[in-house]
């Protein structure tokens, strides 16, 4: 019964931590998509007077 209980703490810890890994991993992917340079279908002009659209679907 003891071993039961330790088993469940142990469990429980780790689903915790795995939890809040990827909640961490989540919010950095968001951060990082917010602050990205550029946004996705961002236009390129090139000095030769070529104009790029770069990121989206065409």
């Amino acid at each position: 019964m003891k071993e039961s209980g330790i088993n469940k703490n142990v469990l429980t810890m780790m689903f915790g931590v795995l939890f809040i890994g990827g909640a961490a991993a989540i919010f950095g992917i968001v951060r990082a998509t917010k602050h990205s340079e550029h946004q996705a279908g961002f236009l390129l002009e090139e000095p030769d007077g070529n104009i790029f659209v770069c990121g989206a679907h065409a």
